[in-house]
């Protein structure tokens, strides 16, 4: 929303108020600087669930590359934790940015919220060593990958510039989803017709799921593969359309027979309940769990044919199942460009 349109009374800000003293005032500035700004709220029962404000900058006082973009408010109600707000909204301000010409994000964060510079560190945000005015560490994330790699692996590559952002030096696969664990693993591209299940709040009155919010999520399946490793890429194929869209890099694998161990390796970050993954860890080969981090949507979505015509798959996946190496320049210049 533009910033003019901003409710200052609203709760989310009392928080902020007993943190800046001049929060008030400074806050009547932001209102009347809508053009320099961009406002990103998450809205639930009409109060505001998080909220993020961005300045542009061009250049700070501190030394960091331009330009630049200070993310002056990043904030989660105590209301609405627990259902990865915060992700979303990071997800929101990150891919705004892509349509920019910046080159670095900063925050200040004062060291009495070290839960916010622990998350920010988790995507790639770094302090530099710097300390504003009131005691504030200074972190920053590159928006401007190197065209080298920058001497990283690929997943820091991804955590450090991205999202979005590959090198692709990996294994890429595609990964069959079901159309109903999909549309809520990745809300945003399910049809209309979904929309209304997918909202904040179901038909139910049950909160949205935070796995689809999150950057951060968990792929399960019984696929005998062990082939899957962290830093390599995931294109999750539907069915619905014969396409593939959503794009993630791996973090992690688990393979368990043990339900417990699964739950805790995934956390909230799966589509699936305890019950699921207790059925899914009877079978012989147990579980295969994976942790992986949405890099992307491609628009247009890859379909099946143009993956044959490529050279990368014979046939529409059955299970996990690895691009063929023929198909695999093709696919690179797509995802690295």
């Amino acid at each position: 929303m533009p910033c003019y349109a901003i409710d200052p009374e609203d709760k989310i800000f009392e928080g902020l108020r007993s943190d800046y003293p001049e929060f008030d005032e400074w806050f009547a500035k932001v209102r009347q600087q809508s053009d320099t700004r961009r406002c990103f709220v998450i809205e639930e029962d009409g109060a505001y669930a998080a909220l993020g404000l961005l300045k542009f900058e061009g250049d700070c006082e501190y030394s960091i590359a331009g330009p630049v973009v200070k993310m002056s408010t990043f904030k989660v109600s105590e209301d609405h934790s627990g259902v990865k707000y915060g992700e979303l909204l990071l997800k929101a301000i990150l891919h705004s940015l892509t349509t920019t010409e910046s080159a670095s994000l900063y925050v200040e964060v004062l060291p009495s919220h070290p839960e916010v510079l622990d998350f920010l560190a988790a995507f790639g945000f770094v302090d530099q060593g710097y300390q504003s005015a009131r005691g504030e560490h200074v972190l920053t994330k590159s928006l401007r990958p190197p065209p080298d790699g920058g001497g990283v692996s690929d997943l820091e590559y991804h955590v450090i510039f991205g999202p979005p952002a590959l090198l692709c030096r990996q294994r890429i696969f595609a990964v069959p989803i079901e159309p109903r664990w999909h549309d809520q693993l990745f809300p945003e591209q399910a049809p209309p017709s979904q929309s209304a299940q997918l909202a904040l709040f179901g038909k139910t009155g049950e909160q949205t799921h935070p796995w689809g919010n999150a950057l951060r999520k968990a792929y399960l399946c019984n696929a005998a593969t062990n082939q899957v490793a962290a830093g390599d890429v995931l294109l999750f194929y539907l069915s619905r359309g014969r396409r593939f869209s959503a794009v993630g890099i791996v973090e992690e694998v688990l393979r368990s027979t043990e339900p417990d161990e699964v739950m805790r390796f995934v956390g909230r970050r799966t589509v699936y309940s305890a019950s699921e993954i207790t059925e899914m860890a009877r079978r012989a080969r147990g579980v295969l769990a994976i942790r992986f981090r949405q890099d992307r949507f491609l628009e247009p979505p890859i379909t099946l044919t143009d993956m044959k015509l490529a050279g990368a798959l014979r046939s529409w996946p059955q299970s996990i199942t690895r691009l063929r190496e023929e198909g695999m320049p093709w696919m690179r210049d797509l995802l690295v460009g």
